[in-house]
């Protein structure tokens, strides 16, 4: 009879240390704002989370939500900082005025890669370069996209000067480098890019070769000009209020895939994108002309565009401070340090 009431009693503890295990695992809810089929979420989203998933079994799991109807790429950070997710990603230029230190990598002929350019500004942050633009936040990775270029229906006359070309742009900085180029912005949503295009509303649009396969641009488009006339920021993040609210081990499972080599990763993932569309556009096998500036050309092109890096750091606060410090550790790592 004891003994069986010490197996009961002891069988009772197991259960009930399970439960008490499987109490302590928590669910955030983490929203892609994309298609369950993008291609973002299906080679680097959910393997993403999924990694998390695995190593942080007991501690926490990513509840992955795809689509737009819980938080999209308008509002996906008040959808966080509201709590009604707990990690998103998104665009650094959506939530005006906050990250204006972090626009650096947007800067025109800056970074080689979305790689070295996202690596390049995690470690700002990480050196307390970019003053308290993420203060109330625990970013996972913190990235630059990669750079826009220019793709038209028709050749231009001269690469000396855009020549008042009409051209559909993606961010602000893309806007003022158009116009010292001599061109004229045209700030038309993307969705309808490819019918400005095709009407002959624009000559083109002045966006990256990320673009082509989500917006067919291939099939509008015949002349382009592969070149860095600025990118968007972005980042991965949680709230510091969830993160302080989670158990040392749920801390250790995010922590391994965050950080400086993880941003790296996301921009590298952008890097293949950005190769696949070009690729994917030669391949296409139609006549069409891809113009990569001379070292002379780009030099001539960066020197036109030098009033918009000045009016920059001019508007920026530590904005001389802030543009060194990422030129140099763009030095750093092109140097493999």
């Amino acid at each position: 009879m004891i003994r069986s009431l010490l197996r009961l009693t002891a069988l009772l503890a197991v259960v009930l240390a399970a439960g008490g295990a499987r109490a302590q695992e928590r669910t955030l809810i983490f929203a892609t704002t994309n298609t369950p089929t993008a291609h973002l979420n299906v080679q680097f989203l959910h393997p993403w989370a999924e990694s998390i998933n695995q190593d942080g079994k007991g501690a926490v799991q990513l509840d992955i939500r795809d689509g737009t109807a819980i938080a999209s790429v308008a509002n996906y950070y008040d959808r966080v900082t509201t709590g009604v997710v707990q990690i998103s990603w998104g665009l650094l230029s959506t939530v005006a005025g906050k990250f204006p230190r972090s626009d650096v990598a947007t800067l025109p002929f800056m970074a080689k890669s979305a790689a070295d350019a996202s690596q390049a500004l995690w470690r700002l942050y990480k050196a307390g370069l970019l003053g308290n633009e993420f203060a109330d936040l625990h970013p996972l990775m913190i990235i630059a996209l990669t750079p826009s270029g220019i793709h038209m229906s028709h050749p231009l006359k001269s690469l000396d000067t855009l020549g008042g070309a009409k051209l559909v742009i993606a961010s602000k900085v893309n806007a003022d480098a158009i116009t010292l180029l001599g061109g004229a912005p045209l700030s038309i949503p993307l969705s309808e890019m490819y019918e400005a295009i095709q009407r002959g509303t624009a000559d083109g649009a002045a966006v990256a070769w990320t673009s082509f396969d989500p917006f067919k641009l291939a099939e509008v488009t015949s002349y382009h000009v592969d070149t860095r006339l600025g990118t968007s920021s972005a980042m991965m993040f949680m709230t510091k209020a969830t993160w302080d609210s989670l158990s040392p081990e749920a801390q250790k499972a995010i922590d391994k895939h965050s950080g400086e080599m993880e941003s790296r990763a996301f921009g590298a993932w952008w890097d293949g994108e950005r190769k696949a569309g070009r690729e994917n556009t030669v391949a296409r096998g139609d006549k069409r002309t891809i113009v990569d500036l001379t070292p002379e050309q780009s030099a001539a092109w960066q020197k036109k565009l030098e009033p918009l890096t000045e009016n920059w750091v001019r508007n920026t606060p530590d904005g001389e401070k802030v543009l060194a410090a990422y030129r140099a550790e763009l030095a750093k790592i092109e140097a493999g340090r």
